[in-house]
């Protein structure tokens, strides 16, 4: 692969910052559940364990909470931080309304 497609492909990424978290929520559902022999969760418990702490703590929250840079350019991605009351349970149905 040429230095253009991937640099071409990295821009691409950075115009749909969405389209990215989907790919990576998906991804790293295919890759737990996987392992769903031996516990399956429920979607809460699923979002708490896997999504929102692997994931949306560590990369998301900086920008995406309430205060932050992607709040402040109307983004549909918002997710409350563990300051906030019941913040698991909103997320997740913000979640589910922002993917229909």
């Amino acid at each position: 692969m040429n230095r253009t497609r991937i640099t071409q492909g990295a821009a691409q990424w950075k115009r749909r910052p969405f389209d990215c978290v989907a790919v990576s929520a998906v991804a790293l559902s295919a890759s737990l559940l996987s392992g769903c022999a031996d516990r399956c969760l429920d979607n809460s418990a699923f979002y708490e364990e896997k999504v929102w702490t692997q994931v949306i703590s560590k990369n998301c929250l900086k920008c995406h909470a309430p205060e932050g840079v992607a709040a402040t350019k109307n983004a549909k991605f918002i997710q409350y931080s563990q300051s906030f009351p019941g913040f698991l349970d909103l997320n997740l149905a913000k979640s589910y309304s922002d993917a229909a």
